[in-house]
This record gives C-alpha cells, structure tokens and sequence, in this order.
C-alpha cells in the first residue's frame, strides 16, 4: 500500500480528493442552510455567502462602514433556508439599482452596479459549487488513476 503513494502525482491528487469533498459538503449543506461572513473597515464592507447550491461574495464601496467604526469589524450569520430567503444570493440586482454590467450564465453571475435607494456602489459574484466539485473531482480521479512512470534504473541515469 505503501508503494500507491510514491511520487505526486498521487499525494496530489489525494489533497484534490480531501478539497472536493469539503466544497462538496459545503454544497449539500447550501441547500439546508445559508452562512454569511461580513467584514467591514473604513470604506469597505465585504460578504462571503453561501447559500442555494452557490458560493459569493459582494463588495460594498465608496460608503462609510457598515458599523461606522474604524475598526475591522467581522461578523458571522448562519441558519436554516426557508422560503423568505430569496434575498441570499437570489440575484444580483434589484429593481432599485443601476446597473453597470452584468453577466449571468449556467449559475454564475458576475455585476456591478449602484445601488439608488442606499447609495452603495455593489460589486458581486456568485459561482455554482458544482463548477468547484466536479473538475477537482475529475482531475483528482485522474492523479490517483494514473499509472506511474516506471522508474529509470541506475544504470540508465548514469547514462543521461
């Protein structure tokens, strides 16, 4: 068992392996559950959100603070989904806001726009957890599949 593991390719792959099934998780959990990290400081506030089978940020600028303080400020919120929860990562772009560009195809979703009501300048994205599991998984599938090279002998690289 010892000898599956030589070289990287393998220990790579096992890594890849151990990454795809904790964003995995993270996507069967986004469906129960929504978490939001929110860090703010001076002219900036920024969420990471998790929330229906999607994985995002949001950056708010050119406003003061979200608590006023010069202070870095971090803040954590998480709960169980219900059907009120269109607001978490729903979409982009309200009614309210104007928007600048916008990109949405397949699940992801890329915008900036100013937000008329708050007047907040909002940049977003939102990336599909599948697009994250399913290539880790393919190519870690592939690392540890892979048969090795064989190995050159002595006399071999004597000669190079």
């Amino acid at each position: 068992m010892g000898d599956f593991f030589r070289g990287w390719r393998r220990k790579i792959g096992i890594a890849l392996l151990a990454i795809a099934l904790v964003l995995a998780n993270a996507w069967i959990r986004s469906f129960v559950c929504y978490d939001e990290l929110v860090v703010s400081h001076q002219q900036f506030t920024h969420f990471i959100k998790s929330s229906r089978g999607r994985f995002g940020w949001e950056g708010w600028t050119d406003t003061p603070s979200f608590w006023d303080s010069n202070d870095i400020q971090i803040y954590w919120e998480n709960g169980l989904m219900s059907k009120d929860d269109d607001d978490l990562l729903g979409g982009l772009l309200g009614d309210s806001d104007e928007v600048e560009w916008q990109l949405k195809w397949a699940g992801f979703e890329f915008g900036d726009a100013t937000r008329v009501v708050e007047q907040r300048r909002v940049q977003r994205w939102d990336i599909p957890y599948w697009s994250l599991v399913l290539p880790l998984t393919l190519l870690s599938a592939w690392l540890l599949l892979i048969k090795p090279r064989p190995e050159k002998s002595a006399k071999e690289s004597s000669r190079a």
